[in-house]
């Protein structure tokens, strides 16, 4: 398998300078704090317990690391992207280390992300749609947050990122370009086959934004572009099947009086995604507090959603109101059966 090779002679390299590292030198590559297990920013209690019971399996967005699904027409997937954002110079790039030894120290360090990039290729080649790293500057060391004060000092249109498209390789390697912001978002337009020429979204400031590339593409690509973020996936060991997971928190109605009533579009969305690639999709919600083993949650594996009604829009081919987290006929196990296929 390409992925298994690359784990020994390293993938990530620029189309010029293909980058190999000894085992003494791999070790001395060093992560930014925001780069590297990047911190979860969002701290969602079924999140976190999936992380740590299933670290080898589960990956989900975190603090400057972001799964978004991309549209076109409302409804219809266009492209899956992976955002990191890494401490750099947004100007002049990284300086004394190369993306490329960042990005093989994380796919050698973390068995999840290795496993993303082998099911990215898997579902790249099911959907024939891309799946593509956008490596951002994290710029949180500087702003903390305060996005809106990089304008005074960064223009947008020049500031540097790089892109990973992982189905195309050369020699089995990973290639990547690094694209200034016009040129990244012509690129991203063109994956998603569109053309528009307004800018922004015309929404009012964003403190709210979670990092600087959601910040950048709300200010830089029209308000007919869509992305959602997925809060997870599930791949198997096989690293060829996963399952889409989206998590729903709210107590009011309690379990198992609840059941979803907002985003039609986006599990709409969601779930074309999910067939294109030959995915499952479960939407999981559970009430806002600490879950551990004890904790009950509701179900649903969604198959498709029904646009025609405003409520009980979903169809799922099995949903459970009520089940454990642990236990017979629980979370866990279904997880665990997955897993294993």
């Amino acid at each position: 398998m390409p992925w298994e090779k690359a784990y020994e002679e390293l993938t990530w390299c620029q189309a010029d300078d293909i980058i190999k590292l000894c085992p003494k030198e791999r070790e001395k590559i060093i992560m930014t704090k925001d780069s590297e297990e990047l911190t979860n920013a969002r701290k969602d209690e079924l999140d976190e317990y999936l992380k740590r019971n299933y670290p080898e399996n589960y990956i989900s967005g975190e603090q400057d690391c972001n799964l978004l699904l991309w549209e076109k027409n409302g409804t219809e997937p266009k492209m899956f992207s992976l955002n990191i954002g890494v401490e750099y110079s947004p100007l002049e790039g990284l300086k004394g280390k190369t993306i490329g030894d960042i990005m093989n120290q994380k796919y050698q360090s973390n068995s999840s992300f290795k496993r993303l990039m082998k099911y990215g290729e898997e579902i790249s080649s099911k959907s024939h749609m891309p799946f593509v790293i956008i490596v951002y500057p994290s710029l949180r060391e500087t702003y903390g947050g305060k996005w809106a004060d990089t304008e005074r000092v960064y223009n947008r249109k020049q500031v540097l990122f790089y892109w990973f498209d992982i189905s195309k390789k050369v020699n089995g390697k990973i290639e990547h370009e690094i694209l200034k912001g016009e040129q990244l978002r012509k690129r991203i337009y063109s994956a998603l086959e569109v053309c528009f020429n307004d800018e922004g979204t015309g929404k009012d400031e964003n403190s709210h934004l979670s990092d600087y590339f959601h910040f950048w593409s709300r200010q830089t690509l029209s308000r007919n572009i869509t992305k959602l973020d997925i809060d997870g996936i599930i791949i198997n060991n096989l690293g060829n099947k996963g399952v889409l997971v989206e998590i729903k928190r709210s107590s009011k109605p309690p379990i198992p009086d609840w059941k979803p009533k907002y985003d039609k579009a986006n599990y709409k969305l969601e779930s074309n995604y999910a067939k294109r690639i030959l995915s499952y999709f479960w939407l999981l919600h559970h009430e806002s507090r600490p879950c551990d083993d004890d904790e009950i949650i509701s179900f649903y594996n969604i198959v498709d959603v029904d646009e025609a009604q405003s409520v009980d829009f979903i169809i799922s081919n099995e949903t459970i109101l009520k089940m454990s987290v642990a236990g017979n006929q629980s979370l866990k196990e279904k997880i665990s059966k997955f897993i294993d296929e």
